[in-house]
């Protein structure tokens, strides 16, 4: 009798695997198949349900670490490396993904100390990551050659590749696209390096095509629809960037990047209730100097609460004083709430320079107008004036000839603004990183130096002495006293943090 019994309990469990329709192997190979389409969520979903029914199999767990990883799911990865160490896996294979996990997690120190010397590829691509994360562009460089010399894969020429265009470096970035190109032309990550790429060279165009052509291979994915929205914000197209952001809030709600999307395009529209809808819920926790902060207080500005959002400008400005939308927005919140004499007094100097937008001015003419102030009407009449539309088409051309990367053209027409206008500290940052880029070190430092001595404190203008002496090779301590006091000042500017590197490499 107790033999039946023992044969009838494995009968029992397979009536009620079939009762529930899909066996653990069932949902694995439903798992394996959407990893190899880069669904890494359905993957999740399905190696959750398989392992379920089997809860020690290390294929299985091998696969959900890995899933998890690729989701940026550090949490749920050292989980997942738990319970491998519970069923026997140990060495460098688990050191790995705990480093990878630690990363994920904020710890690339802890990352680094997991490697200790390991040599595999998959080591120095984590170890490149981690250097990145301390901000070590030198250590990071070296780990990915180490691990190209080790072998490379396919995710080391991906990072690699992503390294270069975000260091500036396009021709090596160009020649590791193309390696991979050929290799792999229409996998995820190689499609979203085209558009960044293509970005990085000004052609909108072609990343446009990439990004199309990601989000037509890989529905389930949120990146392409993200970074084709960020593209065509840029390109002033809001309508276009709306609906595809919305597309990638409909498949990734909570990213970071998806709601900054929405949030930036959203206040074009201004849809302020939506904004308002987004963000109540962290009100409390919002940084009234970042930009959603900033995107809150506007909303509240616009939906009828001038108090809060002079309140929450008055703190962003605080912080950041260099800040001129911080400065605009409060003082339209001054005078919404009655107070025109301070309005004014934030104003007024958003109207004073050469790089000043109509909104400012006629804020600003606005408050001075209430405030009874006599400069107010000299100012309308300077934004009427012949003069100043002439200054203003100038300054178009020479930021246009910036943005398509023609810094001769740029720099002359810089130099002939500065002639006609005088000493303007923004005029002379733009001049020297435009003379900078067209090879004229002397001008370059000159314009740089004089910028700064306008506006001691102003990290954009430190950094842009910094720079123009890197790129020099000059007063390498100087350049990177600069930098580091640019980066101190706006810790999460990566841009900062970049050229901060290489001024600590060259500087040895």
């Amino acid at each position: 009798m107790k033999r039946l019994v023992r044969l009838a309990l494995p009968l029992a469990g397979a009536v009620l695997l079939a009762a529930c329709g899909t066996s653990p192997e069932e949902h694995f190979a439903l798992a394996l198949e959407a990893f190899g389409k880069s669904d890494y969520q359905t993957a999740r979903t399905e190696l959750g349900q398989a392992l379920k029914a089997d809860p020690r199999n290390r294929e299985m767990l091998l696969l959900l670490v890995q899933t998890q990883l690729l989701l940026g799911d550090g949490d749920g990865a050292q989980g997942g490396a738990e319970r491998l160490r519970a069923i026997g896996l140990s060495g460098p294979e688990l050191a790995r993904i705990e480093a990878e996990a630690a990363l994920l997690r904020g710890k690339p120190d802890k990352a680094l100390e997991l490697l200790g010397n390991d040599g595999a590829v998959d080591a120095w691509r984590i170890r490149a990551a981690a250097h990145l994360a301390l901000e070590d562009s030198a250590a990071a460089q070296a780990a990915f050659l180490a691990g190209n010399r080790a072998g490379s894969n396919f995710r080391l020429a991906c990072d690699y590749t992503r390294y270069l265009i975000q260091s500036g470096d396009l021709a090596t970035a160009s020649s590791q696209f193309e390696a991979l190109r050929r290799s792999r032309a229409e996998a995820l990550e190689v499609l979203m390096l085209g558009g960044a790429l293509s970005e990085a060279y000004a052609r909108q165009d072609l990343a446009e095509k990439y990004y199309a052509r990601a989000a037509q291979l890989f529905p389930f994915r949120f990146e392409p629809l993200l970074a084709h929205a960020n593209l065509l914000d840029m390109a002033g197209k809001v309508p276009e960037a709306a609906r595809l952001a919305e597309g990638a809030a409909a498949i990734a709600p909570g990213d970071a990047g998806v709601q900054q999307a929405l949030l930036s395009v959203y206040s074009q529209q201004g849809k302020w209730e939506k904004i308002r809808d987004m963000l109540q819920r962290r009100e409390d926790e919002l940084d009234p100097a970042s930009g959603e902060g900033m995107t809150y207080a506007e909303a509240l500005l616009r939906l009828g609460h001038p108090e809060q959002a002079r309140a929450q400008f008055a703190q962003a400005l605080l912080v950041q004083p260099q800040n001129r939308y911080a400065r605009m927005m409060l003082g339209e919140s001054q005078l919404a709430t009655g107070d025109a004499v301070s309005a004014w007094e934030t104003l007024r100097p958003l109207a004073q320079g050469l790089f000043v937008q109509l909104r400012e001015i006629e804020l600003a003419v606005k408050a001075g107008q209430a405030a009874g102030a006599e400069e107010a009407g000299a100012l309308q009449a300077r934004v009427q004036s012949p003069a100043f539309r002439q200054q203003q088409a100038v300054l178009q051309g020479a930021i246009a000839a910036d943005a398509r990367g023609d810094s001769a053209k740029a720099l002359q027409l810089y130099q002939q603004l500065a002639a006609d206008s005088g000493a303007d500290a923004e005029l002379l940052r733009r001049l020297a990183m435009a003379a900078s880029q067209a090879g004229q070190p002397t001008l370059a430092l000159a314009s740089a130096d004089k910028a700064l001595a306008l506006d001691p404190q102003n990290p954009e203008l430190r950094y842009a002495a910094g720079v123009v002496r890197l790129r020099a090779g000059l007063d390498l301590a100087a350049a990177r006293q600069h930098l580091q006091a640019a980066a101190d000042a706006r810790p999460d500017n990566p841009q900062y943090r970049a050229q901060l590197a290489k001024a600590k490499a060259a500087a040895g």
